[in-house]
């Protein structure tokens, strides 16, 4: 789990899910510096063991498309995108990490606050200066649920690429771009 949320994409192409070319179009190259898996707790990591390759609930999805029309030929050359291909989108994160680590530092930085001279007016609010032992846990935090995110969705996207290889062995799904949300 440590590797894996340090690592992002990097550690997930190493343990066989993807080819390093991808890493080339993953935001970051696949892997955000300055995570500290030691600062995501243990309820965390426990609630995402088993999430790893999956979609999840919500706005999370895996979309089979055709391109219809292309608008903006220079872009699309850039991508070798022609009308009638097929293109998979992928959208999903980190699954529960995230969230956890958000909810376990809303706490933690609302108790800190009074000791930085920081005023909350809504008990759904919470911050912390960004150097303080506080700010710097949870960004450390925050960047290992990005790794966490970036190696989920290099796995989805072997899984998906094993999945055309049996059904479609001709097709060749290349990676176009992989960008994290919500960050």
């Amino acid at each position: 789990m440590d590797a894996m949320l340090a690592g992002g994409a990097r550690w997930a192409v190493d343990k066989g899910y993807g080819v390093p070319i991808d890493l080339e179009f993953i935001e970051e190259h696949g892997c955000m510096a300055g995570a500290k898996p030691e600062c995501v707790s243990d309820h965390a990591k426990t609630r995402q063991q088993d999430e790893m390759g999956t979609l999840g609930p919500g706005n999370h999805y895996l979309e089979v498309q055709q391109v219809v029309n292309v608008f903006a030929t220079e872009a699309a050359a850039v991508f070798d995108l022609h009308e009638g291909d097929i293109v998979v989108s992928i959208h999903s994160g980190s699954r529960g990490l995230g969230h956890q680590i958000g909810t376990a530092f809303l706490r933690t930085m609302a108790i800190s606050a009074a000791g930085h001279k920081i005023e909350l007016r809504d008990r759904e609010l919470a911050c912390a200066p960004i150097n303080s032992e506080v700010g710097q846990e949870y960004l450390g935090a925050m960047r290992a649920g990005i790794n966490c995110a970036l190696a989920n969705r290099q796995i989805i996207t072997h899984l998906v690429r094993r999945v055309f290889a049996d059904t479609l062995p001709q097709a060749s799904l290349s990676l176009l771009y992989d960008v994290s949300h919500n960050t």
